[in-house]
């Protein structure tokens, strides 16, 4: 049977009984088909060995990471106390003087890990209370009819482009359109 092309990566433990094979007396060759193996690879393993003075576990290549395991827990924490908080609000609280901020995405990125997705803002409401209010003092003051209340309905971004009116005439819902609202007549 034909080994597959590429090294063979081993675990600490297996290089170490490599080399306490080796000291043993067993050759290259007889722990390369042992471990299923190169015996090129039982040779690199003896040399790097011999050079380090012993089995070294070396880290694996990469970026470090930015957020340390107290931090992911916190983080985790943050989000489990309030399940609404965005990442703006985790970051904010998560932060200590010791460590680096952790950027929005590293927190989403954690909490995806974790199994908790899609954490976004609170949806704004369609109109400002700033933007209604005036809307409907205009509507006061030119609309006709016994006005008890008004409701804006849809988006208005300023007081005179106003899409629809839900208002209460005489104690019936109407529904104005823009159209409606600009050809009614003011009789005081």
């Amino acid at each position: 049977m034909v080994r597959p092309f590429g090294k063979k990566t081993f675990t600490v433990d297996v290089r170490k009984s490599i080399v306490r094979g080796h000291e043993l007396g067993a050759h290259p060759k007889i722990l390369a088909t042992q471990f299923g193996c190169s015996s090129s690879q039982i040779h690199r393993i003896l040399k790097n060995n011999r050079v380090d003075d012993g089995v070294v576990h070396r880290q694996s290549p990469g970026r470090p990471r930015t957020t340390s395991r107290a931090m992911d827990r916190n983080i985790l924490r943050a989000c489990r106390e309030d399940p609404r908080c965005t990442s703006t609000d985790i970051q904010v609280s998560v932060t200590s003087p010791n460590e680096p901020m952790p950027s929005r995405r590293t927190i989403r990125r954690r909490l995806q890990v974790a199994g908790l997705h899609g954490r976004r803002p609170v949806k704004k409401p369609l109109v400002r209370l700033k933007t209604g209010k005036l809307a409907l003092n205009g509507l006061n003051s030119t609309c006709p009819g016994d006005l008890e209340s008004g409701l804006i309905t849809s988006r208005a971004t300023n007081q005179s482009s106003i899409c629809s009116v839900l208002m209460v005439f005489n104690g019936f819902d109407v529904l104005l359109a823009p159209d409606m609202l600009l050809s009614t007549n003011v009789r005081r």
